[in-house]
């Protein structure tokens, strides 16, 4: 089973048949390697809402691109600050988000079939979050939302403490199937983050 991990838009492959559900199978596993590309198009349209929707990106080229790895959370740099988290994605060349920097690491949880991230590690800095962001909820469906809000408190060169805090709304607003330049991806959920 493929998994497609989008920054701005996350698309889940699913085993289903009729509405596909997220759940705890849909989630990363331990040896999963994830492909990242950055894709520049100024005509591209994350296309319509809906049920049975096929998205057509098979024109796509990839301006750069990189792979990740999907390691036990004990395996990775300061596990320790990341008690609650089973797995963690190693970026094999850091990952640019939003105003972070170089992300090395994000440390996720699967608890209950929940998707949650636990917080993240870069060069500089190791953020945890007391308050895990929950990505996903488990058994989440078509024209499902959640909101959720999440916190950390970290350090900054034993110099200053910084609390983060944060809100994530997630809908899930169409599915069907997914074209990309390699193939077709059947029984998608397309999740707005």
């Amino acid at each position: 089973m493929r998994k497609i991990f989008l920054l701005t838009l996350c698309i889940f492959s699913l085993n289903a048949v009729a509405q596909p559900t997220i759940d705890g199978a849909a989630t990363p596993s331990i040896g999963d390697v994830l492909e990242i590309s950055v894709v520049n198009d100024p005509t591209l349209s994350q296309g319509p809402a809906g049920v049975d929707i096929t998205w057509d990106f098979s024109n796509l080229s990839a301006v750069s691109s990189q792979s990740a790895q999907v390691i036990a959370a004990d395996n990775a740099p300061n596990s320790s600050s990341f008690a609650n988290a089973s797995i963690a994605i190693a970026y094999s060349e850091g990952l640019s988000f939003g105003s972070t920097s170089n992300i090395t690491h994000e440390f996720f949880d699967a608890a209950g079939g929940s998707f949650l991230k636990n917080g993240f590690v870069t060069n500089d800095l190791v953020v945890p979050y007391n308050n895990p962001q929950t990505l996903v909820p488990a058994a989440f469906t078509y024209n499902d939302t959640h909101s959720d809000e999440f916190a950390g408190t970290f350090d900054i060169s034993d110099q200053s403490t910084i609390e983060k805090t944060g809100q994530i709304s997630v809908f899930a607003d169409a599915y069907g199937s997914l074209i990309l330049p390699y193939g077709t991806i059947d029984d998608v959920l397309r999740v707005k983050i």
